[in-house]
């Protein structure tokens, strides 16, 4: 259920903001459908519910507490790594918060391997961070950057 709500999240915001988008039909390698100026662009759309926490302190405060998305598909027993070719885009979204982050799959690539990473973490400019226990600051992209959808050229 979680994740028809963010494909119909990821649709409404893309429409918000002037593309016209639509959910794609099931069995399909990806879930929503972009067309700008005669072009179609294909998302996967990938959904949390909260925020993943790491290094629980006895003081109850969590030092690295991100948002953790997988790009594998299927059910957890038949998990398969995503293809390169089967999707265009991705669109990570918060549904407690209703932000819907976009990156596009060559961003995604690893460099070692050459296939998509498996795991997509983004940081909240709303939680209040600190620094690790080495007093080093966490490191990592903000969620909040990744909200605008640019058609590559």
């Amino acid at each position: 259920m979680a994740g028809k709500a963010g494909e119909y999240l990821a649709c409404f915001d893309l429409l918000y903001k002037g593309f016209n988008a639509f959910p794609s039909d099931q069995g399909l390698p990806f879930d929503i459908i972009v067309e700008r100026d005669g072009k179609l662009y294909r998302g996967q759309v990938k959904s949390v519910r909260r925020m993943y926490k790491y290094y629980a302190r006895k003081d109850g405060h969590t030092a690295h507490s991100v948002y953790r998305f997988t790009t594998r598909h299927g059910t957890p027993r038949k998990s398969r790594i995503a293809e390169l070719s089967a999707t265009d885009f991705y669109a990570f979204v918060v549904l407690p918060k209703k932000i819907v982050a976009y990156m596009w799959v060559k961003d995604l690539v690893s460099k070692n391997t050459g296939k998509i990473n498996q795991l997509v973490e983004f940081k909240d400019r709303d939680y209040p961070y600190q620094k690790d226990r080495m007093g080093r600051r966490i490191v990592g992209k903000y969620i909040q950057d990744f909200t605008e959808f640019k058609v590559p050229e």
